[in-house]
């Protein structure tokens, strides 16, 4: 079960559990909440090479961020200027700005990382600002109908615009990328088996049923694909963001045989921006969205035991 980790990798993971404060392990004995999910996931990712007092360790640094971003998406954004929590810009924003020289749009690839709420609004001002590109996001539709409403007015007033994942959303995904613009998209939940838009492909050295519809994109606008990430640093008490070097369909495509079919090659892009998904997760593993259910093969509650003391099809509910 699980991949192998290089010991860079292992080095940044166990950087992790340096975020462990007593106000974490006190949210973690508070809050109950898919408490077994979360032990379950990290297991099967780090447990290869995490003992299981790390393992714990980790379990309890994903739940300080998770209150901290409870309370800044509910509670701080109601009190003060958000956006002074975030560093001005964007990390290695010219992978971006070099994808959008194209003339093809750019497909922004981001993880529940960190404060992605925070982070897409902010990345929509940034983009703004330093390019002449809209920012779209493709969201399932939300209910109840007043949620849905009021997040997708909240996003269009700061500059994001939300289409949504339901008949006909492909088109106005395709005509957003002609026009330049910039469409972001999320992968990393689960995308059921059976679905039509999902191919399986190894996330963390698992096979993993995962939303196709990025690839399908790609494939056919031979849009560039840049992955961002949204992670709060805790030694300046601020969120930051970092774009990663684009993944050019060409370059994942160019070992493959020109005589294989379109699943083959959807399938091996979507191989390549899980493989991005984890080295976002690697880096900052305690803020990834451990609560939710990524791998359904198995029954959470028989997968790990307790150790105390021991469109478009895409799902983005960022």
């Amino acid at each position: 079960m699980g991949r192998e980790f290089t010991a860079e990798e292992q080095r940044k993971v166990r950087q992790a559990l340096a975020h462990v404060t007593p106000w974490s392990g006190f949210w973690y004995f508070l809050i109950p909440y898919r408490r077994r999910v979360v032990r379950n996931n990290i297991h099967r990712v780090f447990g290869s090479f995490l003992s299981r007092a790390e393992e714990l360790q980790l379990v309890k640094a994903y739940y300080g961020h998770f209150v901290k971003l409870a309370w800044e998406l509910f509670i701080e954004q109601h009190l003060v200027n958000w956006r002074k929590r975030f560093v001005p810009g964007i990390l290695n924003m010219s992978y971006l700005t070099n994808a959008l020289h194209q003339k093809k749009g750019a497909l922004l690839l981001t993880a529940h990382t960190g404060n992605w709420e925070w982070g897409l609004i902010h990345a929509a001002n940034h983009i703004a600002k330093e390019t002449d590109s809209r920012t779209y996001v493709i969201s399932r539709v939300i209910r109840p109908a007043w949620i849905r409403n009021w997040r997708i007015g909240r996003l269009l007033r700061k500059g994001v615009v939300v289409i949504e994942n339901k008949a006909g959303s492909l088109r106005h995904v395709i005509r957003a990328l002609r026009q330049g613009n910039v469409v972001v998209m999320t992968i990393d939940q689960h995308a059921g088996a059976a679905a039509s838009n999902s191919v399986s492909v190894p996330f963390f050295g698992e096979v993993t049923p995962t939303f196709a519809t990025l690839a399908e994109l790609a494939l056919r606008t031979g849009t560039p694909v840049v992955p961002l990430c949204v992670y709060r640093d805790y030694k300046s008490c601020q969120h930051e963001m970092a774009c990663y070097e684009s993944i050019e369909m060409m370059d994942v495509l160019a070992t493959r045989r020109s005589s294989e079919s379109e699943i083959d090659k959807v399938t091996a892009l979507t191989a390549a921006y899980n493989y991005a998904l984890e080295q976002m997760i690697i880096e900052h593993p305690e803020q990834w969205l451990w609560s939710h259910r990524r791998w359904r093969d198995q029954s959470d509650e028989s997968s790990v035991q307790p150790r105390e003391g021991g469109a478009a099809a895409c799902d983005n509910n960022s």
